[in-house]
C-alpha cells in the first residue's frame, strides 16, 4: 500500500502502530545499521534470561521523530532453529503479536534476498498497518532489513544470531532505525519501546524454544 491515507488517530495509537510495524520487519538494508555490541553488564543480564532494551535518538536522521532502538535476548535453541523461525513467513501470523498476514512477493535465486509484505492490525487500539520490505540473509546468522513502501517513512535494521557461551543457546541482538509519518514526542516513543520490543522478543523466544 503506497501513499495510502491513514485514519486520524491519537499520537499514542500511532506510536504503537509505527513502532510495532518496525519491530516486526525481518529484512535487508543498505548497511547503515551496525550490529550492537553488548556491554558486560548487559550481556550478563541477557545470560540471566532478561530481555535488554535500549534506545538512542538519532539527531542526524531528523530529530525526535527518528530513533534507533536496540534489544537483546538469549534463546535456548541453536541459531539455525532461531533463524528458521524468524524467516518462516507462512507461520509468522501464528506467533508475531498483531500480525494478520505475511506474504513473500519475490525471492532471488538461492534465496539470499526476499521482498516481503506484512499486515498488522491492532483492532480498536490502533490502525491496520501495511508495509513492504526487502530482506537479505547471510550465513543463517544475520538478517538485514530496509523499508520499501507502506506506512513508515523509514524502517531499517539488523538481527544478529550468535552462538552463546554454552554452545547450545543463541544470543539474539537487534537494532532498528525507524521514522514514522508524524512528529513523535520522546516520552511517547519511550513508552512504546518498553512494551512493544520485549513482547516481540518474548514471542520469538517462546516460538523458537517450543518442541518441534
Amino acid at each position: 500500500m503506497n501513499g495510502a491515507t491513514m485514519p486520524a488517530l491519537s499520537k499514542s495509537r500511532w506510536l504503537a502502530a509505527a513502532l510495532a510495524a518496525a519491530l516486526l520487519g525481518l529484512a535487508s538494508g543498505p548497511g547503515r545499521t551496525a550490529a550492537w555490541t553488548l556491554a558486560p553488564s548487559q550481556r550478563t543480564a541477557v545470560e540471566r534470561g532478561e530481555i535488554v532494551v535500549a534506545d538512542d535518538r538519532d539527531p542526524a536522521a531528523g530529530g525526535e521523530d527518528a530513533a534507533l532502538a536496540r534489544a537483546a535476548v538469549r534463546i535456548a535453541a541453536p541459531p539455525d532453529r532461531v533463524f528458521a523461525v524468524m524467516t518462516d513467513c507462512a507461520a509468522a501470523p501464528g506467533w508475531v503479536p498483531f500480525m494478520v498476514s505475511c506474504r513473500v512477493l519475490e525471492t532471488t535465486a538461492g534465496g539470499a534476498e526476499q521482498l516481503i509484505a506484512h499486515r498488522v492490525d491492532y483492532g480498536w487500539y490502533a490502525p491496520r498497518v501495511d508495509y513492504v520490505f526487502r530482506a537479505s540473509y547471510r550465513d543463517r546468522r544475520e538478517v538485514r532489513f530496509a523499508n520499501v513502501s507502506g506506512d513508515l517513512l523509514e524502517n531499517d535494521g539488523l538481527w544478529n544470531l550468535e552462538l552463546a557461551a554454552d554452545g547450545v543457546s543463541t544470543l539474539v541482538t537487534y537494532r532498528v532505525r525507524v521514522r514514522p509519518r508524524f512528529y513523535l514526542p520522546q516520552w511517547l516513543y519511550r513508552r512504546g519501546l518498553k512494551s512493544e520490543i520485549p513482547a516481540l522478543l518474548e514471542a520469538l523466544r517462546k516460538q523458537a524454544e517450543a518442541p518441534q
